[in-house]
């Protein structure tokens, strides 16, 4: 079980590579009154939780909270007592009040990566202010999430090595999740999905 609170994301590769029959998961992360700021926490929570941490092995994220208040509780002595939730949610008649950065972070991920996808690679990882990280799901279908940090859009052409071939848009400072359906015949993809939050 792994947290972003301290270390380098490398360490969960070593880990991997000295005991490969142990499965590594992300298991916590919090954003809080400390550090929150919409745009950057999308940007860097995407890519130090969601892409790296996939990058170097772990089978899935979790994050910390899923939903607290507007009085950041329910609280808990001993826990978490300016913590946000990924949604926050009335004290007084429960109603959904605002989405924080880490419910897109989760929107991006689950909307593309099935249960049970297996991690494939990287699109272009030496691209500065860029990173992803791509899946093979479980239905043939392709998944890529990404950030790219540059106050520049980005245009890659992505290619399985053989029949897939897609060109992808980045937008500037963004984090971006697609869907590939192959075609059938193998011959063309179409891109299904796009989902992206700045």
């Amino acid at each position: 079980a792994w947290h972003n609170y301290r270390g380098d994301v490398s360490e969960i590769s070593a880990i991997n590579s000295d005991y490969p029959e142990k499965e590594a998961y992300f298991t916590e992360a919090s954003i809080g009154l400390w550090n929150y700021d919409f745009g950057s926490c999308l940007l860097r929570d995407f890519d130090q939780i969601f892409i790296q941490t996939l990058q170097n092995g772990c089978r899935a994220v979790t994050l910390w909270n899923l939903m607290l208040d507007d009085k950041l509780g329910p609280y808990r002595p001993g826990g978490c007592s300016t913590c946000h939730g990924a949604l926050t949610i009335s004290s007084e008649d429960g109603s959904l009040i605002d989405y924080k950065s880490q419910y897109f972070n989760i929107a991006h991920s689950s909307r593309v990566v099935r249960s049970g996808a297996l991690r494939i690679g990287s699109i272009s990882p030496d691209i500065k202010d860029f990173n992803s990280v791509a899946f093979l799901n479980p239905d043939d279908s392709y998944a890529i999430l990404s950030v790219n940090y540059s106050s520049e859009a980005i245009s890659l052409n992505v290619t399985d090595g053989e029949s897939l071939r897609v060109r992808l848009d980045f937008p500037a400072e963004s984090t971006s999740s697609f869907r590939i359906f192959p075609h059938k015949a193998g011959l063309r993809s179409c891109l299904k999905e796009l989902f992206r939050t700045r």
